[in-house]
């Protein structure tokens, strides 16, 4: 499970710099969107959307919900709220680590997301059983695109079984869930009453 952040080595940071970063991003351009609304009402009428018309997508299934540019910080908010954000962190790092060039360091990065999040007592460590644990660690000798296949497999269904479901009820999800029936954003008559839809109110800072 996470550990207190001023006990964990300043390289084992970076993931969670990085999701800060990307929710950072999208909440300075919901707060642009908001500022933009003092505009005239054709210009508010064609403004970007602060919250994305998936939103409802994000309920037929975790998929949906982690690929969506919006949905994935709203689900690492969540985890971070019950503790558990190592999960999704492991998941994001093994999606980077798939992309990565036949030419990259493949056994670096492999052995570096095995030390933080893998490895018994890591700083990041999620939860798996030994038997995948031992498998991904035997997978190191090779460091294939697939070496960490089986367990972000694991963990994604730990997710889906768990937080996923838990985060379907969670009051962020509900209230952007409502903010999307409203209207993206909030209708014309909400709007002139000072009540527009901004994402950045309804997603709390990721550390």
């Amino acid at each position: 499970m996470c550990k207190g952040l001023s006990a964990l080595p300043a390289t084992c940071l970076k993931s969670a710099k990085d999701m800060k970063h990307r929710i950072g991003f999208l909440l300075h351009k919901a707060d642009l969107h908001s500022d933009q609304g003092a505009g005239n009402s054709k210009e508010r009428d064609s403004a970007p959307k602060s919250v994305p018309a998936e939103v409802g997508k994000w309920k037929e299934s975790l998929t949906n919900l982690v690929n969506d540019s919006v949905g994935l910080p709203a689900f690492a908010t969540f985890l971070k709220s019950e503790f558990s954000e190592e999960n999704i962190e492991f998941w994001m790092v093994c999606e980077d680590y798939k992309k990565m060039a036949p030419h990259e360091s493949l056994a670096a990065k492999a052995n570096d997301i095995y030390d933080k999040y893998v490895a018994v007592n890591s700083p990041r460590e999620v939860n798996l059983d030994s038997a995948t644990r031992e498998e991904t660690r035997k997978n190191l000798q090779i460091a294939g695109p697939s070496c960490f296949e089986e367990a972000q497999k694991k963990i994604f269904l730990l997710m889906e079984k768990d937080s996923y479901r838990r985060f379907l009820n969670s009051k962020l999800f509900l209230d952007m869930t409502q903010s999307a029936r409203n209207g993206f954003p909030c209708g014309v008559e909400k709007r002139r009453r000072g009540t527009a839809c901004n994402l950045g109110q309804i997603l709390p800072q990721f550390v």
